[in-house]
């Protein structure tokens, strides 16, 4: 009985409330610390780590809380209306990935963010764990904490700008003059510092200490400059939208008490500084418009790229586009949508044309970069629904919930939150403020105290095997989580061996990346297609059929999973296209596929390109032209497919079609992008003996690829021809030194009296 008794006061010491209250506090401060984590050798540095990094730490702590609430029942989160719209909005989400196209990337979204649906959960367990702490809980210390971070991340954006992105880790982050601090994308930054300034302005408001508000209003200044430096014009918008709101509501408090006071009259004349700067708003906007292509606007960062917001700007004309396009997928599943986060889907269906007036790389979107509209086609009229209630349940919160000092700057925070995503979207950061807030604001609906109760030393079994099942799950996502950083930093060294002309190492990395079992191995997959694709041609890779055809089925492993996915087919095609210059028994099956990303996608050019040079691999030279032809009538205004033709001329003999088009398509403003494209060009500049051309081509090209041994070979030839053989030898030199199997090859032989004449040899 003794030792029962000191087994008792054992257990009540090791569960006592505090103690749970400490270490769930302790992880909700360690959370919002992963803003600053960063791993460089990952695809995606400045996100991979720290995304699945948060979704640990808040694996970890909801397991402590889920056993916090079998002892201590009276913390369970009680419901309220916008805690309750809040889950009916994430299981609307939920119900369109069911019914949507893809439900694996619905969940996981995509590398580059990695905010599905199982990140939407996490921030959903922040929630839940914030709002049953909430009457024990220092909301202004956190609150204070949080923006004491963004603070951070704000002024690294300014070290960025000034000083360039590879100070303090060697990431740079887009561009010196777009920041994107930790979080490596300027609209990323940028709509996460646009919801920080207005809790940093509601920490200025409410505190009494002079010197402290002072120092708060100086951190909202550097914030908002830092918003303004990154260019994100949605975000400065919606700054604009919640200052806006901000004034109305001061001016309309400042009215009702000029009105009682002294009458209608009085109010509307007398003197309501609110209402004053309203008016200055107002003309300012106007005054901005007429005048924006002045020089005095394009010195103001944030405001040059605010004023070249017009029709006639190529960047909104593409925005209004993919809008455009957003309606018409809406409108094929007006319900369900197409799938959280499976725009893409619904957006190659319905690919319109002209978006290749901005160039190849602007056809491909996965956000119609309106949250509105996102969730419309992707979530339908449920999903649209459920995310203006929790917009409508939230502001209400705000107004009939809160104290009055945070009413104004919670209803600029919404505005300001809804403006920018008009134009931007959700992203990690933007997420994680957002949920936090909604915790602080549905945390003042039930203000009762709660706790004081002693442990049960024996809770129900079933409530106690319920959550000892639900910490395994978290366990285990734990582990999922750490699987995926490792894959994706095996993929990275993988890439990157193999560029440093280290092939045994990439392979070797690569197939560490592909023995993992995680959510994204299909992006690694791909990734090992394109990278060996890539290669071939520069990089001597051992058993190298071998590992094409482990490519190969690896590509195909992962279409079988995302059948819906018209990208895949092409890239499948483009490597057997490649891999044909190894094995002609590569190339099989890759008409199909072409034909099978024609039925996904039927309007896009790059279908056809792709197939018109399937038809000419196989002699079919009248049907190669007949499928250009139709990809040139897409949309005969832009330089891209001309270009394409031409190149297909030119491969197919036909050098009066082919030039004519190449120069067609230079006139419309469509030159070499890529270093094979720089090089195919100089190939036929070189059989056309325009050297320096040709030259300057193959230049280019190793300029984009400096490791690219073909290009080198064949630039030294065209060197020889053009009588400069001092030019020439070095670069046969660094083929011999990159390429020993060369040494000794058919092309080898065959060029030998060059290298002879060059003294390369």
């Amino acid at each position: 009985m003794f030792a029962l008794a000191n087994n008792d006061r054992y257990y009540s010491s090791m569960f006592r409330e505090k103690n749970f209250i400490k270490i769930l506090t302790a992880g909700l401060y360690l959370a919002p610390l992963t803003m600053f984590v960063f791993l460089k050798h990952t695809i995606f540095p400045l996100v991979t780590l720290k995304v699945f990094t948060f979704n640990i730490v808040v694996e970890v702590i909801f397991a402590f809380w889920l056993l916090f609430i079998v002892f201590y029942p009276q913390y369970r989160p009680k419901f309220t209306k916008l805690s309750v719209t809040l889950f009916v909005f994430i299981g609307a989400l939920f119900l369109s990935a069911i019914f949507g196209v893809n439900f694996s990337r619905s969940l996981w979204s995509v590398p580059g963010r990695a905010i599905g649906l199982f990140g939407l959960v996490h921030f959903t367990a922040l929630f839940i764990i914030l709002k049953s702490l909430a009457p024990r809980f220092n909301w202004r210390r956190y609150l204070i904490y949080i923006f004491g971070i963004s603070l951070a991340v704000a002024l690294f954006a300014i070290v960025q700008k000034y000083q360039g992105g590879s100070f303090l880790f060697e990431v740079r982050t887009q561009s010196r003059s777009r920041p994107g601090s930790f979080l490596g994308n300027p609209a990323f930054f940028a709509s996460y510092i646009l919801l920080t300034i207005f809790v940093g302005g509601w920490l200025a408001l409410t505190t009494k200490n002079k010197k402290r508000r002072v120092v708060f209003w100086g951190a909202v200044l550097v914030e908002i400059f830092t918003l303004f430096i990154s260019g994100t014009r949605g975000a400065i918008l919606g700054f604009f939208a919640g200052i806006f709101v901000l004034l109305i509501y001061y001016s309309w408090r400042r009215y009702r008490r000029l009105r009682n006071k002294n009458g209608v009259f009085q109010a509307l004349t007398g003197r309501n500084l609110f209402f004053i700067f309203i008016i200055a708003l107002i003309v300012f906007t106007g005054i901005f418009i007429k005048t924006r292509e002045a020089r005095i606007w394009q010195a103001v960062p944030g405001l040059d790229r605010v004023a070249t917001i017009s029709l006639n700007d190529i960047t909104t004309s593409d925005r209004l586009l993919a809008w455009e396009t957003a309606w018409r997928a809406f409108l094929e599943k007006p319900i369900f949508g197409w799938g959280f986060e499976n725009f893409k889907y619904g957006f190659d269906k319905h690919y319109d044309t002209r978006f290749l007036n901005s160039g190849l790389n602007e056809t491909f979107w996965d956000k119609p970069h309106n949250i509105f509209l996102e969730y419309l086609s992707t979530t339908g009229i449920l999903g649209l629904g459920a995310y203006l209630s929790l917009l409508i349940a939230f502001g209400a919160a705000v107004i009939y919930k809160m104290p009055k000092s945070f009413r104004p700057i919670g209803l600029a925070f919404i505005a300001g939150y809804a403006g920018s995503e008009f134009f931007i979207f959700d992203t990690f950061g933007s997420y994680f403020v957002l949920f936090v807030v909604i915790a602080f604001v549905d945390s003042f609906v039930h203000k009762g105290e709660v706790g004081g109760e002693s442990p049960s030393l024996k809770p129900r079994p079933a409530r106690l095997g319920a959550a000892a099942l639900l910490i395994l799950g978290s366990a285990y996502l734990v582990f999922l989580n750490i699987q995926i950083i490792r894959a994706n930093n095996f993929q990275y060294h993988g890439i990157n061996f193999l560029l440093n002309q280290k092939p045994e190492e990439s392979m070797a990395s690569y197939d560490k990346a592909l023995a993992i079992k995680e959510p994204y191995k299909g992006e690694i997959q791909f990734s090992f297609l394109a990278t060996l694709s890539d290669s071939i041609d520069s990089v001597s890779i051992p058993d190298i059929e071998d590992r094409i055809k482990q490519a190969l089925a690896g590509a195909n492993e992962a279409i079988s999973k995302d059948p819906d996915n018209y990208r895949g087919y092409i890239q499948l095609a483009e490597a057997k296209t490649n891999f044909n210059k190894i094995n002609p028994n590569f190339y099989k099956g890759a008409e199909e596929d072409i034909k099978k990303a024609i039925t996904l996608s039927s309007n896009r050019q790059e279908n056809y390109y792709a197939l018109a040079q399937a038809r000419m691999r196989t002699g079919n030279q009248s049907g190669a032209y007949t499928i250009m032809k139709k990809a040139v009538d897409l949309n005969a205004g832009v330089g891209e497919p001309h270009f394409y033709y031409g190149l297909l001329a030119l491969q197919a003999g036909d050098k009066e079609t082919g030039w004519k088009e190449i120069k067609l398509a230079e006139k419309l403003g469509r030159t070499p992008h890529s270093a094979n494209e720089y090089r195919v060009l100089a190939n036929f500049y070189g059989d056309n003996e325009e050297y320096e051309k040709a030259i300057d081509y193959y230049q280019k090209a190793l300029s984009l690829r400096p490791l690219d041994m073909e290009a080198r070979l064949k630039l030294g030839i065209v060197y020889y021809y053009n009588n400069q053989f001092g030019e020439a030898r070095p670069l046969f030199e660094d083929v011999f030194r990159a390429r020993p199997d060369f040494i000794g090859s058919d092309n080898y032989n065959m060029l030998r009296p060059i290298f002879r004449a060059v003294g390369a040899i």
